[in-house]
């Protein structure tokens, strides 16, 4: 699969807003997802905002909607970005 062009934009995502987008799209709270990664909800709430700016919504419960209706796309681009990036990697 290639990344569609109208979601390039989540290419921009740290590696760390991946795995809280991935854990929103799958409907944890801010909560869970910071007892799952040993954070505070703060800190997911503050990931929460700048993964909805990177993607151009005008705050996070824009982004928690796309996340959550599109949480099959999401999980094929992170695959396929993370294999990009395992291809970049020099070997050696």
């Amino acid at each position: 699969m290639l990344i569609p062009p109208d979601y390039q934009h989540l290419l921009a995502l740290s590696p760390r807003e991946w795995v809280v987008l991935c854990q929103v799209a799958n409907f944890y709270t801010p909560k869970e997802i910071a007892e799952k990664l040993s954070l505070t909800a703060k800190a997911v709430n503050t990931y929460n905002k700048r993964i909805a700016d990177k993607l151009g919504y005008s705050d996070s419960h824009e982004m928690i909607r796309f996340a959550v209706n599109n949480a099959n796309l999401i999980a094929e681009v992170y695959k396929e970005h993370l294999m990009i990036q395992a291809l970049k990697k020099p070997k050696g």
